[in-house]
């Protein structure tokens, strides 16, 4: 997060040497510079001494030059108005320098020139944003915690950054890169991953970010299974509580339960006839198949017998 609150930098008021050499209409020409800060850019202002009648008399414009830090190319700009917006971008601060000049409204020609008023611009230190799009996956029994860097007004190159993690009931650990990994083994219970950042290599920051939003840690497996346990227990319940209504509300468990009647003394003694005269049964079988069996072999005997006497009596007879 970029610093919102406004910070007012004033040059001293003492005048310069050369002001003082060159009487009042130099003194009146002198500006005096100092900037807001609003986001990602400085409104650079100034003012000066000049009265309401040369103002009307002469057109007054103003020279403006500026170079930002760690660069060479200078932008120069002629104004009539006393400020400037300054987008700072990638860059941490400037160097600006301003003076003032009177033309002569018919002419054009200059009639006086003030002298050339310094100012330099240093960003305060940059309170950035918590890191973005914070991940976690689990790759060969191992926990790895994703992230991006946030937005920046100065550069953005990765090792200008510094990183901390935190995970629940574990010690803070500082990371250059954007990724941290480690070994992973079921927690006993919930845990959280945070990250925040500052920016370290590049330019000297002591002010961190704050933490990310927490991203909960939890096995894949045992989620799957808790999930899969809650999508079948909620229909079974559902189904047993509807078994339930409709079995009181069509009495089946009244049929179910019903006791079976003893029975009558008739049927007991049927039964038990019933069982007696199976049991006699296979003796009768048994005893007619003997009988059955013994005739023919008797009456083969008697006719084997009769053929014998009746051959006897043929062979007397001859």
């Amino acid at each position: 997060m970029i610093p919102t609150t406004e910070s007012h930098i004033q040059q001293s008021s003492e005048i310069p040497a050369p002001c003082k050499n060159r009487g009042p209409d130099a003194l009146r020409l002198h500006n005096v510079l100092w900037a807001t800060k609003n986001d990602s850019r400085v409104i650079l202002s100034w003012n000066n001494n000049l009265t309401k009648e040369e103002t009307k008399k002469h057109s007054v414009k103003y020279i403006l030059i500026y170079k930002f830090f760690n660069t060479t190319k200078e932008r120069k700009e002629r104004l009539e108005e006393k400020e400037k917006i300054i987008h700072l971008n990638l860059h941490s601060g400037f160097n600006a320098k301003v003076k003032t000049q009177l033309f002569a409204k018919e002419t054009e020609d200059i009639i006086k020139e003030g002298d050339w008023t310094e100012f330099t611009y240093k960003a305060p230190p940059e309170k950035l944003n918590p890191p973005i799009n914070v991940s976690i996956s689990f790759e060969n029994r191992s926990l790895k915690i994703h992230w991006k860097p946030p937005p920046t007004i100065g550069s953005a190159r990765k090792k200008c950054f510094l990183y901390q993690v935190k995970i629940t009931d574990r010690k803070i650990v500082n990371v250059t890169g954007e990724d941290y990994k480690y070994p992973f083994h079921k927690p006993e219970k919930k845990c959280a991953a945070q990250v925040r950042v500052k920016k370290e290599i590049c330019i000297a920051n002591k002010i961190w970010s704050e933490w990310s939003e927490p991203v909960f840690i939890h096995d894949e497996k045992t989620v799957d299974i808790l999930l899969l346990s809650l999508a079948l227990f909620c229909p079974l319940v559902f189904l047993g509580g509807l078994l339930m209504y409709a079995c009181r509300r069509y009495r089946c468990l009244e049929v179910i339960t019903t006791p079976v009647p003893h029975p009558s003394d008739n049927i007991k003694t049927w039964l038990a006839d019933e069982t007696h005269h199976q049991q006699h049964m296979p003796t009768q079988v048994e005893m007619q198949s003997a009988v059955t069996l013994g005739t023919p072999e008797e009456n083969r005997d008697e006719d084997i017998h009769r053929q014998k006497c009746l051959k006897e009596f043929m062979f007397k007879g001859l």
